[in-house]
């Protein structure tokens, strides 16, 4: 007598050869998922730890390099000198900053100033407008340095009276302040112009920080290095869930 190996509760009758497909491909499923788990957690992981943990250190904690600051055109369109040793002036000028980034990220400078000073004392004002830069980006700007009743010694109003008469050679100092969420960027910029035409001009640059922005860039750090160990113990977490069920 024959045994019937084929099912009785079911009609027509499941074929030997499709009970044995689904059982075969029903006990590979959960080591295909197993392997599946395991490839994510030696592989997205590392990656995500070896990517992410420098990029977010960088962006967060160095400091980009300081931008190239220079004065492209510099010129008198007002000067007035009273007796009484005031002193009116204006000036045009034509700032470029050219920012020069280690990475692909951006930096925004807020609205700044521009002085100018002549023996130590500021003949003139004006300011800078607000602007971003990426990588390798050239911004120039024009602005306006107006001064009045500028209060200058007897020798020191004759003399800068002498030479804007005369054309002759005349050192001022600009002073370019680029305030940026983090640091601020100052360039001070000697220019020696004559008969109203930039003859020279030389500028140091160097970035200052408050005690305000040295906090904020340090908090930021902790706030990325906590959203990243966040987002690595979230995929373990979901990683053993697949595991278990």
């Amino acid at each position: 007598m024959a045994l019937n190996l084929l099912p009785t509760y079911r009609y027509p009758a499941i074929p030997y050869a499709e009970i044995a497909w689904r059982h075969h491909h029903r006990r590979r499923r959960p080591s295909i998922l197993f392997v599946i788990a395991a490839l994510r957690r030696l592989v997205i992981i590392p990656a995500a730890i070896v990517l992410l943990i420098p990029t977010l250190y960088f962006l967060a904690t160095v400091p980009s390099p300081l931008p190239k600051v220079s004065i492209d055109s510099f010129s008198v369109t007002k000067f007035n000198a009273t007796s009484t040793r005031d002193v009116s002036v204006e000036f045009d000028a034509t700032v470029r900053a050219e920012h020069r980034l280690l990475s692909a990220s951006v930096r925004c400078f807020h609205r700044g100033t521009v002085s100018v000073f002549y023996s130590g004392v500021t003949i003139a004002e004006g300011v800078s407008p607000e602007f971003c830069q990426w990588t390798g980006r050239v911004t120039e700007f024009h602005t306006t340095l107006k001064g009045s009743n500028i209060v200058l010694s007897v020798a020191e109003s004759d003399g800068l009276e002498r030479k804007q008469r005369r054309g002759d050679l005349m050192a001022l100092e600009v002073e370019i302040k680029l305030p940026s969420r983090f640091a601020d960027v100052v360039a001070r910029c000697r220019v020696i112009r004559a008969c109203s035409e930039l003859k020279a001009q030389t500028c140091a640059v160097e970035e200052k920080s408050s005690f305000q922005q040295k906090v904020d860039r340090e908090v930021l750090s902790c706030l990325l290095m906590l959203a990243l160990w966040v987002l690595i113990v979230s995929i373990l977490a979901i990683d053993l869930l697949g595991l278990v069920y």
